[in-house]
């Protein structure tokens, strides 16, 4: 809150900006749906921008606070700010410029241009972007130079996470929510959208979904809708995270209110209403996490091929499981792939995220930490050999 009451104390005292008194409660509301411009709202309050500096001092700052982002040398919670290449690389230009004679042979870029990076609904960051191609990682004290100097946006900060298998990783990608509510006639209608960390509790969700919409928690449960609304889950552990649930980018999820009665009305727990035809078992979308469609098209691959998916379908793998192997996953993999082949063939979403097997890819090699393109085949060689990943017992 006293982040809240120092925003109130600037908004108030800067009558040309803001003309209204709001509530604390509207604000909370409008943060909760704008995250950007709630990093923009906080280091707006920290320092003005545009701030006039020469060149030699924004070189000696950069000098003393860039650092490359090396993503094996993270810490929980830690946060960093996405930035353009291409205004990077005018900014890198410019404060390196040498000034012969009084004239500089680059000039001084202006404001910071992130709009290229982001979807349209400027949260989400485009699914196919590379590193220190398109964008750069930078240090929050390094960004807050930039700002201070330059202002402009969009403001894009990401946070380290510990993801399900203890590992810390930046969250290039959170989960981008659409909330649904139930009209008067009880029918799921979209009415808003939620960029959330998928190591959120459900429980976390439903208090920022209820803040969005003045709705009062303990009064309220949520669903995840899929395949038209025709297929509802409710989601009854609140403990549990996104992550644990595998939800998908762009997930439904539906807020329920308690009627007058005090009573819930929509749907039955734990109870599908999909008519989806077993005969589309296994055509099942999996979703693009940042940029890994090298590893979805061989994964597909493998899932259609008939002898491996009955000897995992099966259980018969676990007979042949190498746990004892001084080197690999100690089985790790392989029950990694045989649980997103279960999920594949027996689910009845169209589409899954394969992030639990993502990761364990990440842990057997480095090389495919982070978000960079990658070959197909290569993934799909790595994948098949046991010898490397000493998974299965010779």
């Amino acid at each position: 809150m006293a982040l809240v009451d120092a925003i109130f104390e600037n908004i108030h005292s800067t009558k040309p900006i803001c003309q209204r008194v709001i509530s604390t409660n509207d604000l909370l509301n409008w943060l909760a749906q704008h995250p950007n411009h709630y990093s923009f709202l906080t280091h707006q309050l920290r320092t003005p921008f545009n701030a006039v500096a020469s060149r030699e001092e924004e070189l000696r700052e950069y000098k003393r606070l860039y650092k490359d982002f090396d993503p094996d040398n993270l810490v929980a919670n830690e946060l960093f700010f996405v930035i353009a290449k291409t205004w990077w690389s005018n900014w890198i230009q410019y404060i390196n410029s040498n000034d012969a004679g009084g004239v500089l042979h680059a000039h001084r870029p202006g404001s910071i241009n992130n709009s290229n990076l982001l979807e349209r609904d400027q949260l989400r960051l485009h699914a196919n972007l590379t590193e220190k191609k398109e964008y750069m990682i930078i240090t929050e004290p390094l960004w807050d130079a930039l700002y201070h100097w330059y202002g402009g946006g969009p403001i894009i900060s990401r946070r380290v996470i510990k993801a399900y298998n203890k590992k810390l990783e930046l969250e290039l990608y959170p989960l981008l929510l659409h909330i649904c509510t139930l009209n008067a006639e009880g029918i799921p209608k979209p009415c808003d959208q939620l960029l959330s960390s998928k190591v959120q509790t459900v429980e976390r969700v439903k208090k920022r979904i209820c803040q969005i919409l003045d709705y009062e928690p303990r009064r309220c449960r949520l669903w995840v809708l899929e395949d038209n609304y025709d297929d509802v889950v409710l989601l009854k552990d609140e403990r549990q995270t996104l992550e644990e649930l595998e939800l998908c980018e762009e997930s439904m999820i539906l807020i329920e209110q308690m009627n007058e009665s005090g009573k819930f009305s929509f749907g039955e727990p734990n109870v599908h209403r999909s008519h989806r035809s077993t005969d589309l078992q296994g055509l099942v979308g999996l979703e693009n996490l940042g940029n890994t469609c090298f590893m979805n098209s061989a994964l597909e691959c493998l899932c259609h091929t008939r002898l491996l998916r009955d000897y995992f379908l099966s259980g018969e793998y676990v007979d042949h499981i190498n746990t004892e192997g001084s080197e690999g996953l100690h089985g790790e993999f392989a029950a990694a792939f045989a649980s997103l082949m279960q999920w594949l063939w027996q689910t009845q979403q169209r589409v899954i995220a394969p992030r639990k097997f993502k990761n364990q890819l990440w842990e057997l090699h480095r090389d495919y930490r982070g978000f960079g393109q990658h070959d197909a085949q290569e993934v799909l060689q790595i994948i098949l050999d046991v010898r490397e990943t000493n998974r299965i017992k010779h």
